[in-house]
């Protein structure tokens, strides 16, 4: 299990809280997904495991009206791949009109796994 852990920075020095192990990358979604104030302040999840042309998206996500945020959480370090990713499930979406979108919300719940 990767190891995560919580830093406080005091008279211009970091020190370490405490440290804890992420079991999964789908409990780190489940976690997110209960509480989406986790990545950001007013983060509303539309739509978990978004099907988008042959993947899916972890979260997709409403911040303001018309704000719409990509969600793809790792466990361990993200790497240049998983920037990667998340590039592709924004430029997908951007090719989507607002009828298109709402047509894979709609058809990727009722397509949704148990575990979404």
């Amino acid at each position: 299990m990767e190891e995560s852990s919580l830093w406080y920075v005091d008279e211009g020095a970091p020190h370490r809280l405490f440290g804890s192990a992420i079991p999964s990358e789908e409990k780190l979604e489940d976690w997110v997904h209960a509480d989406p104030s986790l990545v950001a302040h007013g983060l509303e999840v539309v739509r978990r495991q978004l099907y988008l042309g042959g993947a899916r998206l972890d979260l997709f996500c409403v911040e303001d009206p018309g704000t719409w945020v990509v969600v793809e959480l790792k466990r361990h370090n993200a790497s240049r791949e998983a920037l990667m990713q998340g590039i592709d499930y924004a430029a997908r979406l951007s090719e989507l009109t607002i009828e298109e979108l709402e047509a894979e919300v709609t058809t990727s719940q009722s397509e949704m796994s148990p575990m979404g």
